[in-house]
């Protein structure tokens, strides 16, 4: 057995192993964190495919996915699936529709979390998950999409999403 002195590979690379010492970027170390809170009240007509813009967000921003929620009513007693996606407002070239969210059973009320978002994707910002080659700026839509069947009773549907920017 060996004795490991590691650092981090997203902050503590930067700033334990430069010289002269650099600052982390303020999203993964010592930001603010902001919310975004918004509510939908789902029709009993909602058919699979329909969608619901619960939140805009910066291309720059790092949504934490264990401080983030999406909260249901019982929207009925038909199979039906939620999904989470990002979709850019301007520019719809790396749209994802289950980014942050997929396979969420509404059928009794509750909530799931956002995510997951694959482990080594943690403090990525949105444009690097949605695999930009660089920030194209803008802004993103966090999108709940009906999936299958639609809802056979109305009621309400809050997300509530933590995220950096600075």
């Amino acid at each position: 057995m060996a004795t490991e002195t590691l650092y981090g590979s997203k902050v503590m690379t930067l700033v334990a192993n430069s010289t002269p010492s650099k600052m982390a970027p303020v999203g993964l170390l010592g930001g603010r964190i902001r919310f975004a809170n918004d509510t939908v009240e789902v029709t009993a007509a909602a058919s699979a495919g329909s969608t619901y813009n619960l939140a805009r967000l910066p291309a720059n921003a790092r949504i934490i996915t264990n401080l983030s929620k999406l909260h249901w009513d019982d929207l009925g007693t038909t199979t039906s699936t939620l999904q989470v996606g990002l979709y850019g407002v301007d520019d719809s070239t790396n749209d994802d529709q289950n980014m942050i969210g997929t396979a969420l059973d509404p059928t009794s009320a509750g909530s799931g979390a956002v995510g997951p978002i694959p482990i080594a994707n943690y403090g990525k910002t949105i444009w690097e998950l949605l695999s930009f080659s660089s920030d194209p700026g803008g802004l993103f839509d966090v999108r709940v999409t009906t999936v299958t069947a639609g809802q056979s009773v109305g009621g309400t549907l809050t997300l509530e999403l933590a995220y950096t920017v600075d």
